[in-house]
């Protein structure tokens, strides 16, 4: 119903144009830079391993690297700079406080940041993980890179599953929480590490054991992701990949409701900053 000749904008409508700027503000400036080193960093460790030693690298490597390196540090840290940020720079600027006032569900900003953020990761991680597959499977033999290429669309499709989850949980902690990146940081150094010593439920919730558990059924026997979750298949915890991707999903879409929800009571302050 429009209000003063004013046509609110409706839920899609407003976070489509919400998140269609998310890339260009969030990828500027020191951040950048710094989003940038992290998403180098198998790349510059497989590149060193070409020069000096070509022979550990390989698909199974490969794996390793995205599992190991991608999936359980450096893309929630990623996800955390940019879902901190996607709410932190608003406050700075003042910019959360203008879309408030404008005539679209407080919700649909959420929604938009979410998935700003979430096109900003993909934008870093997918092409990313494309170039490490290139390098490490070429480094064994050129006929590889057609022959596993299964293994690349699986590891680029749980890449993109595990940032739509990860944005999503940063986001929450970024609206309800000060300090989220320290939160983050507990999350993703502490939590998700700790409860895959030892086979437990516990780590059937968070996002990083999923999305290991998914890398470990669509890829070779063989690498070392297998190691960390064979233990929770000998006891029969180990989801089938159907129940991860839908767990993941199904995350996501609550994840982003609850930091809405949260979003559209809150009252924040002009001088008031997350992260």
């Amino acid at each position: 119903m429009a209000v003063d000749g004013v046509v609110p904008l409706s839920f899609l409508s407003a976070a489509l144009r919400v998140g269609a700027l998310g890339p260009l503000r969030l990828l500027r400036g020191r951040r950048l830079v710094l989003v940038l080193l992290l998403v180098a960093v198998p790349l510059i460790v497989a590149g060193f391993a070409w020069m000096v030693r070509p022979r550990v690298l390989g698909v199974n490597n490969f794996v390793n690297f995205v599992a190991l390196f991608d999936l359980s540090l450096l893309l929630p840290l990623v996800a955390m700079l940019l879902s901190a940020g996607a709410i932190g720079d608003d406050l700075e600027n003042g910019t959360l406080l203008y879309l408030r006032l404008r005539p679209m569900a407080r919700a649909a900003i959420i929604a938009g940041r979410w998935l700003g953020c979430s096109i900003a990761c993909c934008v870093l991680f997918v092409p990313a993980t494309i170039g490490l597959y290139v390098l490490q499977a070429s480094a064994r033999h050129p006929d590889l890179l057609v022959d596993e290429s299964g293994v690349l669309l699986a590891a680029c499709g749980i890449v993109v599953l595990a940032i739509l989850a990860y944005t999503a949980l940063f986001l929450v902690f970024a609206v309800v929480f000060f300090r989220a990146m320290l939160f983050g940081l507990f999350l993703v150094v502490g939590w998700e590490t700790a409860v895959l010593i030892l086979p437990n439920k516990a780590a059937l919730y968070t996002v990083g054991f999923h999305s290991r558990a998914l890398m470990s059924q669509a890829t070779l026997e063989g690498s070392r992701v297998h190691a960390i979750v064979d233990p929770f298949r000998e006891v029969g915890l180990l989801p089938t990949v159907g129940s991860s991707i839908a767990g993941l999903l199904v995350a996501t879409v609550v994840l982003v409701a609850f930091a809405g929800s949260i979003f559209g009571r809150k009252e924040f302050l002009a001088t008031q900053k997350e992260g």
